[in-house]
């Protein structure tokens, strides 16, 4: 297949990406439109010892009903404990929920666990709502919450913020490559450096380590974390301004501490260096940091600080300790204006509008009934209904530990913030790039978006693109286009630019130029970044069967059953995998690499254990494969050119998903052969049942046009079927089918010639059944 989508290699700057999860529904669970109603059955005994014994983790057995606006279910075998830090010892507790302690690997709704926050210490029980709606709003990388009241045993146990969990689902929804480590950083993360053995930074405080790795516990593995606090605390100023924002998300982390700053949120990195995760995410050696916990924001406060009026270039601190990451950020004069800038453009368009103190409002009214009724919010800190009521915009309110109602500290830290910030003299900085590719008759166009700013207005933004081949530079203007209507910063500061007539196998740098009004001119990235497309491809080797559910058929060199995937060479001679990849995502096409001298016989299967474990040897990858189905490619040495890919369906245990002769076409079979000549006698009748609805496509990814293959079981035989195409933004593109059709297996057709590259939907569903499935067109 002719490949000739654009992607950009080794891109050394923060390039947006999209995160698509077709199962995803957790949104439900979040959905505020009004207060959910947990209703939560256990042994009384249990509950009791739960109480008593505040500081234990032991899960106990409980099942809870749900019910929202959406939901309404119950689910049993559900693990309930009471969470949180000093908050344990709080007369209205936190509670943890787990749905998969009892039954393993259980999800509710593609989450496994729940918190649910007393929110004892705020007289308004919004707070820390107002928070995550924030960070949601201005497309941060946060939880979700929503309040619920929490009953246990017929009891009222009163009104709590359902909070999202931050673990690996939390990761899979947020991030295109969720392989990576997690930390959460506790009280002590203050990103000092102690030496460059990575193996220092696992100091315990208590019962947890000061950062403690939540995922891939088993590598355990602090090595890319020792390097990013090599990075900030011991490079020298060119070097922190030029490689921090490769290794760590400038923009997300300064909106943090700008948030923190407008919330008075200070339960943080800055003044207490806890309550914060990082991730680093491997396919582009980032990391990103992730707000945590903000019941202690707007006003709350047990230290004498008037957090409506803290300096916000000088925030409070806990001690005298260092706090590097800020301080670094600070001292750098482009990051120094770019979160000065954020604060100001918050500040006018989010905490000083209408719209806000309506949010604020709309809650209030939602949760009055429920806090009325909450006799445990009154346990703590004597929190009457006045107090409750008043919390919110009376003049003057106080009692401890809110110092301010909402509406009073909101209007004083914005003003205060008036006197305080300032800009100072800098470059202009691009703080965000956005690179993709669409047709253009027979070659591709690079649209290129980015983010930029500088305090005395930009002048000029132009791209510069070097054909390394031919040493010929090309100049396109870019224009200023910004959607002033939007909460996302990177869209109000947008200049946007195309470059036209890209041809096949070409290798170039691109770089941005920027001169502001006052005459400073800088270049971006100081590493240009790297432009390929893809040549044609020669279909050396093949995708011949894989198995995503791995039960009783083969064990890997470590008695496992893990996932596999078999390649065949169906060449005369062998083939050097060396340098090539396997990848099970269309946005990531370097996910593994295969190592040197990997070579395949001809007329050679070898299998590929797909178990996330590379330590089990060289032919073990980085990724599994999803029972759920999903997209898999070996691609090209140049990471952008795929060489054979298949979308692989649903399957059962023990079921593969296998070529006929090991190149012919696609089938579920109950019989697999790894490592041998696929001849597919036993295919699983069971997938022509009623319960059974095929949908796949192929080519996939495609160009123009690819073939849509569904089945529609014998349950339908009178239901109107339809299939539907929409764009990566939900966009519907066209209707392929609308009508009443026999059960049986079908094959239709869909042309793109006039759509742009990119990922798109099928949507298949009738009044029964739904499936989804992504396609990648590429030019």
């Amino acid at each position: 297949m002719k490949n000739n989508l654009l992607m950009s290699l080794f891109i050394l700057i923060s390039i947006s990406t999209f995160t698509f999860s077709q199962n995803d529904e957790s949104w439900k669970v979040y959905d505020d439109t009004e207060v959910a109603i947990y209703n939560i059955t256990m042994d009384e005994n249990d509950l009791q010892f739960m109480f008593e014994n505040p500081q234990s983790d032991s899960m106990h057995l409980a099942s809870i009903k749900i019910k929202n606006a959406i939901l309404d279910e119950t689910i049993d075998s559900v693990g309930i404990r009471i969470r949180g830090n000093t908050s344990r010892e709080s007369n209205k507790k936190s509670l943890k929920l787990s749905f998969n302690t009892f039954k393993k690997g259980r999800k509710f709704y593609s989450l496994e666990k729940i918190n649910l926050n007393g929110e004892h210490n705020d007289p308004s029980i919004i707070r820390s709502k107002l928070s995550w709606d924030f960070f949601n709003d201005i497309k941060v990388k946060s939880s979700r919450a929503a309040h619920a009241a929490v009953y246990i045993n017929e009891k009222y146990f009163g009104l709590y913020v359902s909070i999202e969990h931050i673990d690996e689902n939390f990761l899979s929804k947020n991030f295109d490559d969720d392989t990576g480590n997690l930390w959460k950083c506790l009280y002590g993360s203050d990103l000092k450096y102690i030496n460059n053995n990575p193996n220092t930074y696992k100091m315990s405080s208590g019962e947890h380590r000061v950062y403690d790795l939540i995922t891939n516990n088993t590598q355990d593995d602090y090595s890319k974390l020792a390097e990013l606090i090599d990075l900030i605390n011991n490079s020298d100023d060119e070097t922190f301004k030029t490689q921090l924002p490769l290794k760590l998300n400038l923009l997300g982390t300064l909106q943090y501490f700008a948030i923190n700053i407008l919330t008075g949120g200070w339960d943080d990195y800055w003044f207490l260096t806890n309550n914060y995760y990082l991730y680093h995410q491997p396919s582009t050696d980032q990391f990103n940091l992730i707000p945590y916990d903000y019941d202690n924001t707007f006003g709350i406060d047990f230290f004498n600080i008037d957090w409506a009026s803290v300096n916000p270039y000088v925030f409070a601190k806990i001690n005298n300790g260092p706090r590097p990451l800020i301080t670094r950020l600070l001292k750098a004069p482009e990051f120094r204006n770019l979160f000065t800038h954020l604060i100001k453009f918050y500040k006018e368009k989010y905490t000083q509008t209408s719209m806000w103190i309506s949010h604020i409002d709309e809650l209030k009214n939602k949760i009055t009934a429920f806090a009325i009724e909450d006799t445990f919010r009154v346990k703590d800190y004597g929190f009457s209904i006045e107090d409750f009521n008043n919390s919110y915009f009376a003049d003057g309110f106080s009692k401890d530990p809110a110092k301010y109602s909402l509406k009073d500290f909101i209007n004083k830290r914005n003003s205060t913030l008036e006197n305080q910030l300032n800009f100072v003299d800098a470059n202009p900085i691009i703080y965000d790039i956005n690179i993709t590719a669409n047709y253009f008759e027979a070659f591709d166009t690079i649209y290129v978006n980015c983010s930029v700013f500088s305090s005395n207005g930009i002048k000029k933004v132009k791209a510069e693109l070097l054909n390394t081949k031919t040493d010929e530079t090309y100049f396109y203007e870019m224009q200023f286009n910004p959607n002033l209507s939007s909460l996302d910063i990177k869209e109000n500061d947008l200049w946007k630019g195309k470059i036209f007539n890209i041809p096949n196998s070409f290798s170039g740098e691109l770089k941005i130029v920027v001169e502001d009004s006052s005459g400073k001119i800088i270049s971006y990235p100081s590493k240009a970044i790297k432009i390929n497309t893809p040549g044609d491809v020669t279909q050396e080797v093949l995708l011949s069967e894989l198995m995503s559910s791995n039960s009783t058929t083969i064990q890997d060199n470590f008695s496992e059953y893990d996932d596999w995937l078999e390649i065949y060479n169906s060449q005369d001679t062998s083939v050097n995998l060396s340098g090539k990849y396997l990848t099970d995502k269309i946005d990531n096409l370097t996910k593994w690499q295969f190592p040197e001298n990997f070579v395949i016989q001809p007329n050679q299967h070898i299998l590929i254990w797909c178990d996330e474990d590379s330590s089990q040897g060289i032919n073990h990858a980085n990724f599994k494969l999803s029972a759920d189905g999903e997209f898999v490619a070996i691609v090209n040495n140049d990471g952008v050119t795929i060489i054979d890919s298949v979308t692989l369906p649903k399957l059962n245990v023990n079921e593969s998903y296998a070529r006929q002769n090991n190149s012919g076409d696609w089938s579920v079979t109950n019989s697999p052969t790894p490592g041998e000549d696929n001849l597919i006698v036993s295919i699983n009748n069971q997938k022509n049942d009623k319960y059974f609805l095929k949908l796949n496509a192929y080519p996939n990814p495609f160009n123009p046009s690819t073939k849509i293959e569904y089945r529609i079981p014998n349950s339908e035989r009178l239901n109107n079927f339809t299939i539907k195409i929409y764009d990566i933004l939900g966009r519907e593109i066209t209707t392929l089918l609308n009508e009443k059709q026999k059960p049986g297996d079908y094959i239709i057709e869909w042309n793109a010639i006039n759509q742009t590259s990119g990922v798109y939907i099928i949507h298949l569903y009738s009044e029964s059944f739904t499936k989804t499935l992504k396609l990648l067109l590429i030019r």
